[in-house]
């Protein structure tokens, strides 16, 4: 028995051509929705949050770059969907503006440029892991008393003048630091990593009246 070869048509031929990008584009929308949330995610802990701003910038670059892709993602799969819909049209004898091919080319440049952020991204995300790991510790005493200053200032809404330092104490890779809130009537100690300031810990205990 001779199987009869499958019919074609301009719109199975096109999904054909693009189904790869049309994929790739649904894969890429996913992750990096997935990325930002991560990125978003550091947000969400003020200890999290590091403070030296190459890293930073290393993830501002991380969270724009991510967006960009999420945006080519979401436009490319629209610009397929007016390609399916044009294609049909001209199949129908129509004479559409812009014609089919004007879509073709700009899904494959948005695919481009999804690749181009995905790209950046994971060098601004390599640079950020590398530069965690191997930075070396500079922070001193001092710069721990005024990062901690500036950090209690910012989390009790107080001005700096108005806050006492009490206590420094420097561990093996971390110092830590206390200041008297006078406002609150409490003392507030943060943890600030010597590698690169970051705050690891914020407690606050009141004192008696």
């Amino acid at each position: 028995m001779v199987e009869r070869p499958t019919a074609s048509s301009p719109i199975k031929d096109a999904i054909d051509s693009h189904s790869g990008r049309f994929e790739f584009l649904k894969q890429t929308l996913t992750l990096t929705s997935v990325g930002i949330a991560g990125i978003a995610a550091l947000f969400t802990d003020p200890a999290r949050i590091p403070t030296d701003w190459l890293s930073k910038g290393a993830i501002l670059v991380a969270g724009i770059t991510l967006a960009a892709a999420i945006y080519y993602s979401v436009m490319g799969l629209s610009v397929y969907a007016n390609l399916l819909t044009t294609t049909a049209r001209e199949a129908a004898g129509e004479n559409p503006e812009p014609p089919a091919s004007f879509y073709a080319n700009g899904l494959r440049d948005h695919a481009r440029g999804v690749i181009v952020a995905l790209f950046a991204s994971f060098v601004a995300i390599a640079f950020f892991a590398g530069y965690r790991l191997f930075s070396t510790a500079a922070w001193t005493p001092e710069t721990a008393i005024d990062a901690a200053s500036a950090f209690i200032s910012k989390e009790t809404k107080q001005p700096t003048d108005s806050l006492y330092l009490t206590r420094l104490e420097a561990e093996n890779d971390a110092f830590t630091v206390t200041y008297f809130v006078q406002a609150l009537n409490s003392d507030t100690t943060v943890r600030i990593s010597k590698r690169d300031g970051t705050v690891t810990r914020l407690t606050q205990s009141k004192r008696p009246p």
